[in-house]
């Protein structure tokens, strides 16, 4: 009876876990769908902001921004994006990993300055004592969040206290399967299009002007998309990690249950050869 009462234990404590697992993929599938939408939008927003950008370059070769310049001193903003809550399979583990395999080759604090958002990343740095420059916990994908980012690091970049800032985040790779990635935010590298996909812009007052006004929209754009990217990720390897839970769960239930109905009836089997015993004892 002992052993009937450990696996009923057992059974109710995986049932439970069963529903909770089955609560979270609903929920993360309810959320996913919205998240690719964002993130379908923020790409196409921004590779339209990128063919302006690249267009008024273009007309500018030789005027530039400050924005553009480049400068190697070896001092690094690091942008590091990870989500707030586990339960989404190894979303978290690649990027930390990749973050602290950056993160060990440098000086945070001196040449590395780090902006960490998420709270699985800031648990991280707290327990080992890393420093940040900014840390946003429990981001939300808007672009308040991304002018915020975009604004420190546009001003340590612009100041002298970094020559780059790189982006750490995830992105869809082949099969959509989600992987770390890191970017260069800055300096931007606008590329050379072709002369025959070139628009013609009249621009006032100035090119130049109107690069270093658009420069800073491109730029939370690029931001943006990267947040979006990044949530999309996370629902999906949640919606994945929580149906893979659920399948687990469901076949312990199945092998715990019939484990009950064994046990059960070796108990009852048991006290009937203990009652039919004791009967012919009597006799």
């Amino acid at each position: 009876m002992q052993q009937v009462r450990e696996i009923k234990k057992r059974i109710a404590t995986v049932s439970n876990i069963s529903h909770l697992t089955k609560a979270m993929k609903t929920l993360a599938t309810a959320r996913v769908g919205s998240a690719k939408q964002v993130m379908k939008n923020a790409r196409v927003y921004e590779e339209k902001m990128s063919g302006v950008v690249h267009d008024l370059v273009s007309l500018v070769p030789h005027a530039g921004s400050p924005l553009i310049t480049r400068h190697d001193a070896g001092k690094y903003a690091f942008v590091i994006m990870t989500a707030d809550l586990g339960f989404c399979g190894t979303f978290n583990h690649n990027i930390i990993h990749s973050a602290m395999d950056f993160i060990d080759v440098h000086k945070p604090g001196e040449d590395l300055f780090i902006i960490a958002m998420g709270g699985k990343i800031l648990s991280l740095l707290n327990r080992w004592g890393i420093p940040t420059e900014l840390s946003i916990p429990r981001w939300k994908t808007d672009y308040g969040t991304a002018r915020v980012v975009i604004d420190l690091c546009t001003d340590m970049f612009l100041s002298g206290k970094v020559d780059r800032v790189l982006v750490l985040y995830s992105r869809p790779a082949m099969g959509m399967k989600m992987q770390a990635y890191r970017d260069t935010l800055l300096p931007l590298s606008p590329e050379e299009k072709k002369k025959k996909d070139r628009i013609d812009y009249i621009v006032e007052p100035s090119s130049a002007e109107a690069i270093n006004n658009i420069l800073p929209v491109y730029l939370r754009a690029k931001m943006f998309r990267m947040m979006a990217e990044t949530r999309a990720g996370e629902l999906s390897a949640r919606v994945q990690s929580m149906t893979n839970a659920n399948e687990n769960a469901e076949n312990l239930l199945s092998e715990l249950t019939l484990q009950y109905y064994r046990a059960r009836q070796e108990s009852i089997t048991s006290e009937i050869i203990e009652i039919t015993s004791a009967t012919e004892t009597m006799k």
